[in-house]
């Protein structure tokens, strides 16, 4: 996951490097997972004036502990399935979630958590735009945060 996120970083060294370019006034942003991608490249390079990520911000841990992780689950079923079957779960189960975040990204239920990331972008504007009723990033986790 974070290799797209690097091409981000990528991307803003070469903008940064370009004439025509003002570098103090770079943002991003993306939707979905490039929502998730423009929001962590913010939190990891200052370089970044502003980040507005669209339907893409989630607190990961929020999300197991409340049992509102079924929405992003389901986008990934076969993954899941196939995770369910090789940890030996009859079904889908908050530690079978766990284990497949910390597996694509070890550390995404502490480290990489947006209650770590969101201090790493402040104080320069973020525009968080999620649904209110979007199963994939639930809404209560990211106010919580």
């Amino acid at each position: 996951m974070l290799d797209t996120v690097f091409d981000v970083l990528h991307l803003v060294t070469v903008l940064a490097a370009r004439r025509d370019v003002d570098a103090a006034r770079i943002g991003v942003t993306g939707i979905s997972l490039g929502g998730m991608h423009a929001f962590w490249a913010a939190a990891l390079d200052e370089r970044i004036a502003c980040a507005a990520p669209m339907i893409g911000v989630q607190h990961w841990k929020w999300a197991v502990e409340n049992n509102q992780w079924q929405g992003r689950v389901d986008s990934l079923a076969a993954l899941f399935a196939a995770a369910t079957a090789d940890l030996g779960e009859l079904s889908v189960t908050p530690k079978v979630v766990t284990e497949v975040w910390m597996r694509l990204l070890p550390g995404l239920l502490n480290g990489y958590d947006l209650p770590v990331l969101l201090p790493c972008v402040c104080p320069r504007p973020l525009l968080i735009a999620n649904g209110e009723l979007d199963p994939r990033c639930p809404l209560g986790g990211v106010l919580e945060a």
